[in-house]
């Protein structure tokens, strides 16, 4: 069962693949599809009564799933973040967008799992949040440039800057970055 912990909820269970679940309401994912969901989600593994800090991108770190009766997606990964030390929360992030595929079934499932047995797993901060739609005017990289071959570097703001410039990556320009 679910036990809450400092503002946590955690689950000792010694099988590899216990899971925190949710059903999401189906009236809502049918009405969001082609919407894309930020994914977060704040873990904590302790081995016994030691914190244990798991190796991001491996498949015994928490992951968030997303099924339904016929289909699973996994939707959110550990990922590395700077200065995280033993004891602390690590992040579980992703971003997902509601398939046509998920609105066949009459049930879709919200999944966190522990991916660990004998590890006990903190969850807290679960949000799953609905990312803006980008205007029709927005182009598909958001990164802007100006043309550098020309030395216009319009769009980038650094006042270590100072122009740019070629320098001898074959016939392409770059910025030169200079204290």
């Amino acid at each position: 069962g679910i036990t809450l912990d400092n503002g946590a909820f955690t689950s000792i269970i010694n099988s590899n693949n216990p899971v925190f679940s949710q059903w999401l309401d189906t009236r809502c994912v049918e009405q969001m599809q082609g919407r894309k969901y930020e994914i977060t989600v704040r873990v904590r593994m302790e081995d016994g009564e030691n914190a244990w800090l798991c190796k991001p991108n491996s498949r015994k770190c928490p992951r968030v799933v997303i099924r339904t009766e016929t289909q699973r997606w996994d939707v959110a990964t550990m990922i590395s973040e700077n200065g995280v030390k033993d004891g602390d929360y690590e992040l579980v992030y992703g971003v997902f967008e509601i398939r046509p595929e998920m609105l066949v079934g009459s049930r879709t499932l919200f999944q966190i799992e522990r991916n660990m047995a004998g590890k006990s797993m903190f969850v807290k901060d679960i949000a799953m949040k609905l990312l803006p739609v980008a205007p029709n005017n927005c182009a598909d990289n958001l990164v802007l440039n100006g043309n550098f071959d020309i030395g216009d570097s319009r769009h980038w703001h650094d006042i270590s800057i100072v122009q740019a410039e070629d320098i001898g990556c074959e016939d392409n320009a770059a910025f030169m970055f200079t204290s």
